[in-house]
């Protein structure tokens, strides 16, 4: 499946949704609701590190989808890390930031999975956790 959803075996609070190849927007909508329902149910903060290191191209649509799917966002979400070597998809993020002020700061960019993962230590330590 193009767009998948795990949970880190060693951190509960850290979800991963890893894209693919060419993915649809029906995929990303189940694994995202997957994810979603997990978050819900979580009675901790959660951080979600979206990687798109081996994803094809985006569907055309994707800042429509992202902003009728961010709105859904439980409080619960800390951080979300997005993984990606594409000035292209930094720029869609840095547009959705300005579109959806909370959400800008929920979100930033990184080139790696250890980024991301270093990134959401640098949260947990600025809040004390």
């Amino acid at each position: 499946m193009p767009v998948t959803y795990t949970h880190d075996i060693k951190q509960k609070d850290v979800v991963v949704m890893k894209y693919e190849s060419n993915w649809t927007v029906a995929e990303y909508e189940k694994t995202y609701n997957e994810m979603l329902d997990y978050a819900a149910k979580s009675d901790q903060e959660i951080y979600l590190i979206s990687d798109f290191m081996d994803s094809g191209s985006v569907p055309p649509n994707i800042l429509s989808l992202a902003s009728r799917t961010t709105r859904q966002l439980p409080e619960n979400i800390a951080l979300i890390v997005v993984i990606n070597s594409s000035r292209f998809v930094t720029t869609l993020i840095e547009i959705a930031a300005k579109l959806n002020r909370d959400l800008g700061k929920k979100t930033i960019a990184v080139r790696s999975r250890e980024e991301a993962y270093n990134e959401v230590e640098r949260h947990k330590n600025s809040i004390g956790k």
